[in-house]
């Protein structure tokens, strides 16, 4: 299922925000603190269906909130996690809210309320763990009916059905080896074929990628054309490292989200429209819907550009931004610009960042 639109209400920054139309792949720039990253943020918590590390991800991304890892030593009704950072500072807590993501024209969606209860497609749901707003609990206890408790080694792995893949790539340093394990899931597979021939659009040289144990710590490693000895990919710069990260992510976001914070990060302008053609392609193969934020210009152009090419698909960029109608007090809204609508801007460059 893809988003025809979004609607979010009263999460994090953002108060009322409505993108009546949505593409196959999304755009989204803005200000700094214009919410950019919150609406990745908000898509990430509607894929999951608030599952428990996902929210953990959220506050501990904005190093805000209260929370306890679920482990085999603590049951499932003593888990809890602190809401207060997904919610709009804004709100009255002692006030009845609702916290709104999602899509009510696909009829996809959920929520919470300060009355204890939480909204999944629309149904409320009862319980089984607890959430927290701020110190004190006003959630009475909730279970989701789909989720099934598979407690792992160390974390819980709460798997859900009828929830979205997703793949989500934020602005914080990659994980080696989280990137060596997913390596791993297509070593010998089409997807390997794949993510080298990808790899070429900065490399061309490039044969083959393996991640090699060293120290205890596994280190990626590339073999090039005419070149006898393997070659560190640290030495190849950020921007191999990156489209690595994106190339996995994407493979793991079939049929879903992939998500993509500050796109054009570490990557060369003069590489970015092969990337986009290739994150275009991508999208329609495997059939993922695409979001991803920019601060940069190249990006933008690069953006419209393959979005222009691209007949059987739909690029859509929206610009997050304060309203200057008094009325809205400033509040953050949502501006879309289809595709012929923003090549026809980029090319007379007129700005919309």
């Amino acid at each position: 299922m893809h988003l025809e639109s979004l609607k979010i209400q009263n999460f994090r920054i953002l108060e009322d925000i409505e993108v009546k139309k949505l593409g196959h792949v999304n755009l989204i720039v803005g200000k700094n603190n214009s919410g950019k990253s919150t609406v990745l943020e908000a898509l990430a918590l509607l894929a999951s269906g608030f599952e428990p590390e996902t929210l953990q991800r959220l506050t501990n991304n904005r190093e805000i909130g209260r929370h306890t890892l679920l482990t085999k030593k603590n049951k499932l009704q003593d888990f809890s996690l602190s809401l207060s950072s997904l919610v709009n500072k804004n709100i009255n807590f002692s006030t009845k809210f609702k916290v709104l993501i999602g899509s009510k024209q696909n009829n996809y969606y959920i929520g919470f309320e300060n009355d204890g209860s939480f909204f999944v497609h629309g149904e409320k749901v009862d319980g089984v763990y607890y959430y927290y707003i701020d110190d004190y609990k006003i959630f009475s206890s909730i279970q989701i009916p789909h989720l099934k408790n598979s407690l792992g080694t160390s974390t819980s792995i709460l798997n859900y059905k009828n929830i979205f893949n997703f793949s989500y790539i934020d602005t914080h340093s990659i994980n080696i080896e989280d990137l060596a394990n997913e390596w791993e899931d297509i070593i010998l597979t089409e997807a390997e074929d794949l993510a080298l021939q990808m790899l070429r659009i900065i490399e061309p040289k490039i044969l083959d990628l393996a991640f090699l144990t060293q120290n205890k710590q596994r280190t990626p490693y590339v073999r090039l054309a005419n070149v006898k000895e393997r070659t560190p990919l640290h030495s190849m710069g950020d921007g191999i490292f990156r489209l690595l990260q994106i190339i996995l992510k994407v493979l793991k976001a079939r049929d879903g989200f992939l998500l993509i914070d500050e796109f054009e990060n570490g990557l060369h302008y003069s590489v970015q429209p092969e990337v986009w053609r290739l994150i275009f392609e991508l999208a329609k193969r495997y059939n993922i819907q695409v979001f991803a934020t920019t601060h940069s210009w190249d990006c933008i152009e690069s953006f419209a550009k393959v979005a222009k090419e691209r007949e059987d698909l739909e690029g859509v960029l929206f610009r997050m931004g304060r309203s200057v109608r008094k009325s809205d007090n400033g509040k953050i809204i949502a501006t879309e610009f289809n595709e012929d609508e923003l090549y026809n801007l980029t090319k007379d460059n007129i700005e919309v960042r």
